[in-house]
């Protein structure tokens, strides 16, 4: 069992569930895993996507998720350590639970990659997705949602050349309502017919059978 190198409070019970709160259960820290599940990003990265994060509780949230082993420091920035991505299915879970929360439309402008990541990501098969798919949102702003070693992820839009990759329009709005059982998806793919069809099946997007 790991020993914590930073104190702080603790449960203090012999439960999976209170020692996993004890690593993650501290505010601000999954949301700072949510934005390192992309990639390395360095400090002042982590403060622009985490408006109303003081930067010394920054600091400290920082040193402790280093210490605990879920978090390395490298010349790329901060990044997830394997342990810490043993986090990603947890993010997910609470995203699939925490939509119902969400108001009928966005209070704060969603880009292509944080729609990705907030209402494609949680529901996906990545066994039954493409490498690539391209997810464009209404602001323009466009992200890659990637499959590598049979895991799905969402990366900054990278351009690519390939005319058979499959592209997926959405709105965040309709996205969060979608997942509520509330209402059908509006959005559109584009690509070839058998790809487009299976990406929308794998995102959990097409419409229930009559």
């Amino acid at each position: 069992m790991r020993e914590r190198a930073v104190a702080k409070r603790s449960y203090g019970q012999y439960c999976p569930v209170a020692a996993g709160l004890d690593l993650i259960g501290d505010r601000w820290v999954l949301l700072i895993c949510r934005e390192l599940v992309g990639g390395p990003r360095g400090f002042n990265e982590l403060k622009r996507a985490l408006p109303g994060l003081a930067s010394n509780l920054l600091s400290t949230r920082m040193r402790t998720m280093v210490a605990d082993g879920l978090v390395a420091r490298d010349e790329g920035g901060y990044r997830l350590t394997q342990e810490g991505r043993a986090v990603i299915p947890v993010l997910r879970a609470i995203a699939r639970f925490g939509v119902r929360g969400l108001s009928s439309e966005p209070t704060e402008p969603v880009n292509a990659y944080r729609s990705t990541r907030a209402f494609l990501l949680p529901w996906a098969m990545s066994d039954k997705l493409p490498p690539l798919v391209i997810v464009h949102a209404a602001d323009g702003s466009r992200a890659d949602l990637v499959v590598e070693n049979g895991v799905a992820g969402v990366r900054e839009h990278a351009d690519s050349s390939s005319s058979d990759v499959v592209h997926l329009h959405v709105d965040a709005g309709n996205l969060a309502s979608v997942r509520r059982g509330e209402s059908t998806f509006t959005g559109h793919v584009e690509g070839p017919g058998a790809a487009a069809a299976a990406v929308l099946a794998a995102l959990l997007l097409t419409p229930p059978e009559a």
